[in-house]
């Protein structure tokens, strides 16, 4: 896999080829087929999705072809990425089909744990923001409610039992 460094001044890093390349490089590069993965230099974060994105913005597709690409949703837009990705890999004998998808789905579990797991710790985050400068969360709003409820039911019978 070729790594692409993307630097603090946003020039892109080709560590195989020790030279500063273009988005189109990065373009050419795919379309011959090669894998392609581009990372922050300083923390490590994984821009190739990013960066791709601003390869086809740079292409003006047609925008009947990015509204489908956004409705077909993220399974079928996920099978079409590992296709592209895995078929290079096949076809070069790199990799069997069945192992291929293994791979692919093995990654896909992972991705969907990280995320289950970044959602955890935002949570956890955001609940002890939430409790450190005392603002009430949604379940404490509720008991509030239901406690407001229960009062005026209370009020209502006591006025109704002194009007008697």
């Amino acid at each position: 896999m070729r790594l692409i460094k993307r630097y603090s001044n946003r020039k892109l890093y080709d560590t195989q080829e020790k030279r500063y390349v273009s988005l189109g490089h990065v373009a050419a590069l795919i379309r011959a087929g090669e894998e392609v993965q581009i990372l922050d230099h300083q923390s490590g974060e994984d821009l190739t999705a990013a960066t791709l994105a601003r390869i086809l913005q740079r292409r003006s597709l047609p925008l009947p072809f990015l509204r489908s690409l956004i409705r077909i949703g993220g399974d079928t837009l996920r099978a079409f990425l590992d296709e592209a990705r895995l078929e290079p890999l096949v076809s070069r004998g790199e990799t069997a089909w069945e192992e291929a998808q293994r791979l692919s789905e093995e990654l896909a579990a992972h991705a969907l744990r990280r995320r289950q797991d970044l959602e955890a710790a935002t949570m956890i985050k955001v609940e002890g923001a939430l409790e450190r400068w005392q603002i009430p969360t949604r379940d404490d709003l509720q008991r509030l409610e239901a406690r407001l409820k229960e009062l005026s039911r209370k009020l209502d019978s006591l006025l109704a039992s002194r009007e008697e």
